[in-house]
């Protein structure tokens, strides 16, 4: 799917759908998106690299995906502007690292 000139889109959920690294770098396009869920699949800390220059992003969820405590921390400081980043504590990362 191309988002280039879909600056209405506010929203969008690909959660659970096997997003690709090339998925996420069409994301860019969607210059109005203001909320991104990305939970239940498999990216990591350096995936969400891709999203950068995202200005307008506020909220991004990725429960039960391979991104860390310090892939969150990352997230806070590329997206100042965030209202609500997850708990990295729902990662399956994390919970790999603690023996669960």
């Amino acid at each position: 799917m191309h988002f280039n000139g879909m600056t209405r889109l506010k929203i969008l959920g690909v959660a659970n759908t096997r997003v690709t690294i090339a998925g996420l770098a069409r994301l860019r396009a969607a210059d109005g998106l203001e909320s991104l869920q990305l939970g239940h699949n498999r990216l990591t800390d350096s995936d969400l690299v891709l999203l950068s220059g995202m200005k307008s992003l506020k909220g991004i969820g990725v429960r039960r995906t391979y991104v860390t405590k310090s892939g969150i921390s990352t997230i806070k400081q590329s997206f100042p502007d965030l209202d609500s980043v997850p708990s990295p504590s729902a990662s399956p990362a994390d919970q790999q690292s603690s023996g669960r």
